[in-house]
C-alpha cells in the first residue's frame, strides 16, 4: 500500500489485523501489528488492535502467546483495556481453568483496569461450570460492593447450575 503512496490509519490496520485474525492467519496479524509498532506509522494505537491478536491465539488455546501481547502492550505503553483482560478470563473459563482465570483478574486490578459486569459474569460462570457455586455466590456479593450491577445474564447463569446442581 504504502509503495502505491497509499498511507492507511488506524482504521486500515485494523481491518487488517482483524482480516487475518478471522481467517486464523494470526502469525500475518502479528507481522503487520509489529510493522505498524517498529515504523512508527501510526503514533497512537489503542488496545484493541491488541485485543484482536490475543483474542485469536486464546481461541488456538496459545496462552502463552496472548500473555505476551499484554507485555508488548506495556511496553509500547498502551493500557490494556477491560476487553483486554476479560477476554483472556472468558478464555480460561471457558477451558475450565478457574485459576488462571483469577491470576487474569488480580493482574487486571493490579493495572487499576475496574472489571465490569461482563468481566464479573464470565468469572460467575467459570466458577458456576467448575461446580464451586458457593464461590460463584461470594464473587456476586463482591460484585456488589464495586458498585457493578449484576445483570440478567449473570442471574441466569446462578439460577441455571442451582437448577442443573439439584439444589433449587
Amino acid at each position: 500500500m504504502m509503495k502505491k503512496g497509499i498511507h492507511p490509519d488506524e482504521v486500515t490496520f485494523t481491518a487488517i489485523i482483524n482480516g487475518y485474525c478471522k481467517n486464523r492467519r494470526i502469525e500475518n496479524a502479528v507481522t503487520v501489528l509489529d510493522t505498524t509498532l517498529s515504523s512508527k506509522i501510526l503514533t497512537l494505537i489503542g488496545p484493541h488492535i491488541f485485543n484482536l491478536v490475543i483474542d485469536a491465539f486464546s481461541k488456538d488455546m496459545k496462552f502463552g502467546l496472548a500473555y505476551a501481547m499484554i507485555a508488548k502492550m506495556l511496553k509500547c505503553c498502551v493500557t490494556p483495556s477491560v476487553v483486554t483482560f476479560t477476554t483472556l478470563i472468558d478464555w480460561f473459563c471457558q477451558t475450565g481453568d478457574i485459576n488462571r482465570s483469577l491470576e487474569v483478574f488480580e493482574l487486571m486490578k493490579r493495572c487499576n483496569c475496574a472489571p465490569n459486569v461482563y468481566t464479573y459474569t464470565v468469572l460467575v460462570n467459570g466458577y458456576c461450570q467448575t461446580g464451586t457455586l458457593e464461590e460463584a455466590v461470594k464473587l456476586l456479593n463482591t460484585i456488589y460492593d464495586t458498585g457493578v450491577s449484576p445483570n440478567v445474564i449473570t442471574y441466569t447463569i446462578l439460577i441455571k447450575a442451582y437448577v442443573n446442581s439439584g439444589d433449587l
